[in-house]
């Protein structure tokens, strides 16, 4: 669980905050620092409920993105390429999240290049 310290806000400026985290890793103990800087006026609980807020949507959508795309495979080296490929399939993934279908984000996906009536459900928005 990160531990927060806060310090004296900037002179008419943002607050700055730093973050302790450790965490095990293999027989190692490790902790990881980070800085934050916001011009919003929040308490360290605020603070700390909003990064581990943020963090968590963060892992939920690479951990999303990798079980259904199989991202850390891929071997794409070109960084425009890169770019717009995972910007394809953060948008594909918003997609598959709206449709109302109870199938896995797996499922929708593989439906989607088998059915063009499909394809089509998930690109409306709208059941055919």
């Amino acid at each position: 669980m990160p531990r927060f310290r806060e310090k004296p806000p900037w002179p008419d400026g943002p607050q700055r905050l730093r973050s302790n985290r450790g965490h095990p890793a293999g027989q190692k103990h490790t902790t990881d620092i980070r800085y934050f800087i916001s011009s919003l006026t929040m308490g360290v609980k605020q603070f700390a409920k909003a990064i581990r807020s943020h963090w968590g949507i963060e892992t939920t959508c690479h951990w999303s993105l990798d079980v259904t795309y199989r991202e850390d495979e891929l071997r794409t080296r070109e960084r425009r390429l890169v770019e717009n490929l995972a910007w394809l399939r953060r948008f594909t993934l918003s997609l598959l999240k709206q449709h109302p279908g109870k199938q896995s984000l797996i499922m929708k996906r593989r439906k989607c290049g088998w059915s063009e009536d499909f394809l089509l459900e998930v690109l409306l928005s709208q059941t055919i």
